[in-house]
């Protein structure tokens, strides 16, 4: 049989700061995609209780409203009271990027009815990465002398002086990028703890009952189970603080 594999999160080791920027950037879009399949009245009531609102707003901006100054209060402030709104219904008030984003979304449902019509999340481009700070890994060692060493002795040789030059070239990048202030990420992630923080937080399920609903699986997981995937998927996002379940699960 295959083995299972992880889908990767990121390719790199280190993310830039402030912790997180880049992973945190990537695993958000991957959680909203996911909330559009588990859990799209999410979406659906972004559609219907906050996009109207928007919507009128731009029609009185020629050009939309990126092109124009923000005026915090009036009918920009109305907005931002309605995206909060939403988003208390869904345990999610205290994400301050998830209310960027759902702005930039409604922006792209404005542009684009096919992804108005889809659900679609904005998807930003990611975060800039740093790079371009270390130096190129270079190696040379003495030439092959067959009349005074045996290829065997020779090759043994150029292979432990290559480990350490190798061994020695990581150290070194490793302390440069930690003296940079990068940081290491988590580079695999489960679908299915993503799933499980979006039925736990977004749709308000116990960890009880998200085992029940998976109890016809293969290999069910436990409630247990469950709640050190939501608690993974948390951190993997950069959630401020976990929903209060009835049974005391988070506090």
């Amino acid at each position: 049989m295959r083995k299972r594999t992880t889908p990767r999160l990121t390719f790199g080791e280190y993310d830039s700061p402030p912790p997180g920027k880049h992973t945190y950037s990537t695993a958000r879009q991957l959680l909203m995609a996911r909330v559009r399949v588990i859990y799209p009245k999410m979406l659906e009531g972004l559609r219907d209780d906050v996009f109207p609102l928007f919507q009128d707003y731009c029609d009185t901006l020629p050009g939309g409203w990126l092109d124009h100054p923000i005026d915090f209060e009036g009918e920009y402030e109305a907005i931002g009271a309605r995206i909060t709104e939403w988003a208390s219904r869904f345990h999610a008030e205290r994400e301050e990027w998830l209310a960027a984003e759902a702005l930039r979304t409604l922006d792209l449902w404005l542009r684009s009815e096919a992804a108005l019509a889809e659900l679609r999340w904005n998807s930003n481009a990611p975060p800039e990465i740093w790079m371009n700070y270390t130096r190129d890994f270079e190696f040379s060692s003495a030439r092959w002398e067959p009349e005074v060493v045996s290829w065997a002795q020779y090759s043994l040789h150029m292979r432990r002086t290559f480990e350490r030059a190798l061994r020695s070239y990581e150290k070194e990048v490793r302390e440069k990028a930690t003296s940079l202030g990068r940081v290491p990420v988590q580079a695999r992630y489960s679908q299915e703890n993503l799933d499980w923080l979006i039925l736990y937080q977004f749709r308000g399920f116990t960890s009880v009952h998200i085992a029940n609903l998976m109890a016809e699986s293969t290999a069910p997981p436990d409630a247990s189970t469950i709640l050190k995937g939501v608690k993974a998927a948390a951190k993997l996002v950069g959630w401020t603080r976990l929903r209060q379940s009835p049974k005391g699960e988070f506090s």
